[in-house]
């Protein structure tokens, strides 16, 4: 079991590329992670996880990104293990023209598993993109939440975002649920 929790910051005109993976044992395993990415102006990143828990593992995971001006995030993330796993996206974009053109989630669940992700983009500042994607796939009695949210501040003018989510029902035993929202 564990804990963590990252800042990180990403200065003007950078570029980073970051990957996680996680992986467990067979032991009963509780897993708790929060990472706050800072984007200055012009700054990109591109973040990669995918995580692959044992059944035995509940998972826990926010993963936070403040966007500043003309900055960019690309990001993937894959849930594949886990009893539990929930995982907490939210872009704040908070300067002029910041971007989130490419946010991927897929889930793979079979027997018991629960997977429940939440996105959140906040749009707070003039001409800023998202495109939001999270795709799963269910067997058995496996299950999954997604819940979508779109928040445009009255001052966020020329905004585009979109959100698509899409889960393939491979059992008659599995549930989905989607739940968008736009405020």
């Amino acid at each position: 079991s564990g804990a963590l929790v990252h800042e990180i910051i990403v200065e003007e005109n950078a570029q980073l590329d970051f990957f996680e993976e996680y992986q467990s044992n067979d032991a009963n395993a509780l897993f708790g992670q929060k990472t706050v990415f800072r984007l200055a102006p012009d700054a990109v990143v591109n973040y990669y996880s995918i995580q692959r828990f044992s059944l035995n593992t509940q998972s826990f995971v926010e993963k936070e990104f403040h966007l500043s001006e003309n900055a960019a995030v690309n990001s993937t993330h894959a849930d594949v293990g886990a009893r539990l796993s929930r995982t907490f996206i939210q872009q704040f974009f908070e300067g002029n023209g910041a971007r989130a053109p490419h946010t991927q989630a897929v889930f793979l669940g079979s027997g018991n598993q629960h997977f429940d992700f939440t996105t959140r983009a906040i749009h707070l500042a003039e001409h800023t993109q998202s495109d939001i994607l999270v795709k799963g796939a269910l067997k058995q009695k496996a299950s999954a939440v997604y819940r979508g949210e779109i928040r445009i501040a009255k001052n966020a003018r020329n905004t585009n975002s979109f959100l698509h989510d899409h889960v393939l029902h491979l059992d008659k035993g599995v549930q989905s649920n989607s739940i968008p929202s736009l405020y």
